[in-house]
């Protein structure tokens, strides 16, 4: 009883804090949504609001509340989204616009440039010429689509770029761009807040309309380092979301990194979209793309981003979209589960757990519906460094180890190993509703 009073007095306090500053934020944006364009391209322009550089779409303030694209382009707009992003153009790009089309969102697409980091040499005239002409092909063929909002000229080209000609390469995409195709906008996406980086590009792509990152923790810093460089127009946050990987978050004691709760990434949404994002909506920031939208088959740990399971089942960081797009909770949230409520024998996942080869390990794991729905439960075990692939597997939300668990649908579990090596250990809550929540311990075996 005194854990659901703790978890409802601690939602009750997050919604009322989170509540008051973000209401205050979305009352002075005052925008308006307008309906998809049946055909033909959507205007769209950047206009100067009393100081503050906005996007408009056919006329309309466009505020993008979007989503680093992997899957599920079909619940964006169910979670208030009305964009997503994407990455380069491809065999897909055709049937990812006309999905977002069909279901009332835009798409910033993706021009993937080539990188310094991966051997591509700016220095090389005829090698950027031949990128320029095939990019020229690729926007010729998609320019009057009516989903199309933006083009991204490159993600994260500048991670390790050395060669600032780089840019010049940016601004005579973005140049031609600009001239033919009047309707849209050009953007550069860069792999953190660089200030030498943005003022070359001021120099070297001024025909560039909005400014782009990707940032995790550095968040806090970027609305005031973007501003401190001097960039005049919109700019947007376009991947955000729990400290990254690589940003030193705690770890075993033999190196493997610790994972937040689907329920407590679900709080860092919000509280990053309330403080960095909205916040910043009169002075300069366009929108967001929230990542990941799906779930990850790529990184070092592979639930660290995803804000749905491969079954599509919505976590806590959905529904935290879901409040930081419309305002509200959905009708039915998540289950709720804190790092302290996971346990493999006996111990959280800080106390970096060691077991033995024929070792019985028992794991347990609580959590709180809102609802007071029936709960189920999922365990599986993967080899630390599991990558989830695309394809669908029948045996669960993740694809685990094979003949370790007596039985992995209980609340209270037991396991056993038969090789040494480096695991974690997953699990999965379900309502009735089919919204899930997630916790992992990672293990070594010896």
């Amino acid at each position: 009883m005194m854990k659901i009073f703790f978890y409802l007095f601690f939602a009750i306090c997050a919604l009322k804090t989170t509540a008051c500053s973000s209401d205050r934020a979305q009352e002075q944006i005052d925008i308006t949504e307008e309906d998809q364009p049946a055909d033909g391209p959507a205007k769209v322009e950047v206009r100067n609001d009393g100081g503050n550089p906005r996007i408009y779409r056919n006329g309309v303030p466009y505020f993008v509340k979007g989503a680093a694209y992997n899957n599920f382009l079909d619940e964006v707009k169910n979670y208030g989204g009305n964009s997503i992003r994407t990455y380069s153009i491809n065999e897909d790009t055709q049937a990812v616009l006309d999905s977002a089309q069909q279901h009332g969102i835009t798409v910033c697409l993706g021009i993937w440039i080539k990188r310094e980091t991966d051997g591509f040499d700016y220095n090389d005239d005829a090698a950027v010429e031949e990128q320029f002409k095939s990019i020229k092909a690729d926007v010729l063929k998609f320019k009057d689509h009516p989903a199309l909002l933006m083009w991204a000229i490159g993600n994260e080209a500048d991670s390790r770029a050395t060669n600032f000609k780089l840019y010049d390469a940016v601004g005579e995409i973005s140049d031609m761009i600009h001239e033919v195709d009047p309707n849209h906008l050009t953007t550069t996406v860069l792999a953190g807040t660089k200030t030498d980086h943005i003022k070359e590009i001021m120099e070297r792509a001024p025909s560039l309309d909005v400014l782009s990152i990707n940032t995790y923790a550095p968040i806090i810093n970027s609305h005031k380092k973007i501003k401190e460089v001097g960039w005049q127009k919109p700019y947007l946050i376009t991947e955000w979301g729990p400290r990254g990987t690589w940003e030193n978050p705690p770890k075993t004691s033999w190196g493997s990194l610790l994972e937040q709760t689907s329920t407590e990434k679900a709080e860092v949404y919000r509280e990053v979209y309330n403080k960095h994002i909205i916040a910043n909506a009169n002075d300069g920031c366009a929108g967001s793309y929230v990542f990941l939208w799906g779930y990850q088959n790529h990184g070092e740990v592979a639930t660290w981003y995803g804000l749905f399971t491969r079954k599509k089942h919505p976590l806590g960081a959905v529904h935290a979209m879901h409040y930081s797009w419309r305002g509200t909770f959905p009708s039915n949230r998540a289950p709720q589960v804190k790092g302290e409520d996971m346990l493999l024998n006996g111990l959280t996942a800080d106390h970096s757990i060691k077991v033995k080869i024929g070792q019985e390990n028992r794991a347990s794991i609580k959590a709180m519906d809102f609802e007071g729905e029936s709960l189920t439960y999922e365990w599986q075990i993967v080899k630390e460094g599991f990558v989830m692939g695309k394809e669908d597997h029948s045996l669960g939300v993740l694809t685990g180890i094979d003949g370790v668990f007596e039985t992995n649908n209980e609340q209270n579990i037991r396991f056993e190993m038969k090789q040494t090596g480096e695991y974690r250990l997953y699990a999965f809550v379900f309502d009735e509703k089919g919204n899930a929540a997630s916790a992992v311990i990672p293990f070594l075996v010896e």
